[in-house]
């Protein structure tokens, strides 16, 4: 899918690596700060489920990713459009 709209394929790896929390995105900085705050507050358990589901969740993501990035796809872009009337 990157072949056929490369803007659109790189804003939604950008999307998936915050939600996967990849420290230079904003959603690393979120979970950072609800992880401290949950440590600080005595959730130890909470955290590590938290951080349990979060490195599931990153490897669905990055399924997707291989999917958008590394597979061909069998569409034919087509410069102009054509209308039978």
């Amino acid at each position: 899918y990157y072949n056929i709209n490369p803007l659109l394929s790189l804003s939604l790896a950008i999307t998936l690596f915050s939600f996967a929390g990849i420290p230079p995105l904003r959603g690393f900085f979120g979970k950072q700060m609800i992880l401290s705050a949950a440590i600080d507050n005595g959730y130890i358990f909470m955290s590590l489920v938290a951080i349990l589901t979060s490195v599931i969740s990153a490897v669905y993501y990055l399924i997707v990713i291989k999917e958008v990035f590394f597979y061909r796809t069998d569409y034919i872009i087509r410069s102009k459009f054509y209308f039978n009337v």
